[in-house]
């Protein structure tokens, strides 16, 4: 891996979208859509039973691959932009992307549901201590999510705002080594993660022991970074942050913030974004939606299993259960999810 793609400035690449952006073609979307058109006259019960080799694309796969590469040893990060979403309609744009997506790696499970493919969407769920950030149009803090990719295909976009912020966490990390090395130890020692109410069966809400955050035993470090949840680990766990790690939390996301760190993703329908979560940091800005329904702001979530091979410190894949960043979420019934959020609720 090259360290200097991986740590990178957003204003470098800011007026630089042809280095980053791949533009689908005319012959790009053709074989999609013969790919889809196979696999429809074949017949699926459910997206889960479909995977690469039932999904073959030729010259478009080698594109993929390329795209791959980058994010798994450039720059952390694939953008693709073009494809016909509008006229596909959202059945097929889904399962394109879904194809597309089991050419990068194997998809995995992303909450007690089971869903491996998510809405993305203002469903003006009210604030409780088991909120996830995708479901609401507020702004949103720097964080990873809990796989080694996440992909997300835009649909359709907000009336005003909702502007996608990426920004390398390899460029946050040597910034730190300078001005703070000490919250370098705060990260690989972790913190305690609240689990909001999906953890395995027989887990505790909050997990046992730290979960470390960084991991500095490979060539290149791996930063997942989840402020949310370990503030409110501390709070569930009764162990209150210390001055150091509190600090270490805040110096990160407002690094990330920082107009000189972050690029800008101005999600247009038919876009698709991966990242690699251990290399970069991804939030949203509030947005306006359109008053009517079927206009909506609305894309769709992928987390994928990229690498079989990766070792991981202890904790570090520990996130919701053991290994769940590896195996993907644990299946929990939706009566234990309801009675676990209600005692929540009442501890909180």
């Amino acid at each position: 891996m090259n360290r200097s793609r991986s740590a990178w400035q957003g204003p470098q690449l800011a007026d630089r979208e042809d280095e980053w952006i791949h533009r689908v073609r005319d012959t790009d979307v053709a074989e999609l859509e013969r790919a889809h058109d196979a696999l429809k006259s074949r017949g699926f019960a459910s997206l889960d039973d479909v995977g690469r080799d039932d999904f073959p694309l030729s010259d478009f796969a080698r594109t993929l691959a390329s795209l791959g590469e980058e994010v798994e040893a450039g720059r952390g990060f694939a953008f693709l932009r073009g494809l016909p979403v509008d006229r596909w309609g959202i059945e097929k744009s889904r399962v394109i992307y879904w194809g597309i997506s089991c050419h990068l790696g194997t998809p995995l499970r992303q909450n007690a549901r089971a869903e491996k493919l998510v809405k993305v969407t203002d469903v003006g769920a009210a604030e409780k201590a088991t909120s996830r950030g995708p479901y609401g149009r507020g702004d949103m803090n720097f964080h990873s999510d809990f796989a080694d990719v996440v992909g997300l295909l835009c649909l359709r976009a907000s009336k005003t705002g909702g502007v996608s912020r990426i920004c390398s966490s390899h460029a946050i990390l040597e910034r730190m080594a300078v001005e703070h090395p000490e919250y370098l130890d705060v990260f690989e020692r972790g913190f305690r993660f609240f689990r909001k109410a999906e953890e395995a069966v027989g887990e505790p809400p909050v997990s046992a022991r730290r979960l470390p955050m960084l991991d500095r035993s490979g060539a290149l470090p791996r930063f997942l970074f989840w402020r949310a949840f370990a503030e409110q680990g501390a709070q569930f766990s009764g162990e209150p942050l210390t001055a150091l790690e509190a600090a270490a939390l805040a110096y990160v996301n407002d690094v990330a913030r920082d107009p000189a760190h972050h690029l800008d993703t101005h999600f247009q329908p038919g876009d698709i974004q991966y990242l690699n979560n251990y290399r970069i940091l991804h939030s949203r800005t509030e947005f306006e939606d359109w008053p009517e329904p079927e206009r909506r702001r609305y894309l769709e979530r992928v987390w994928l299993r990229t690498s079989d091979a990766r070792v991981n410190p202890e904790g570090f894949a520990d996130t919701h259960g053991p290994n769940s960043i590896v195996d993907g979420f644990p299946l929990v019934p939706a009566d234990v999810v309801a009675a676990r959020e209600r005692a929540l609720a009442a501890h909180a």
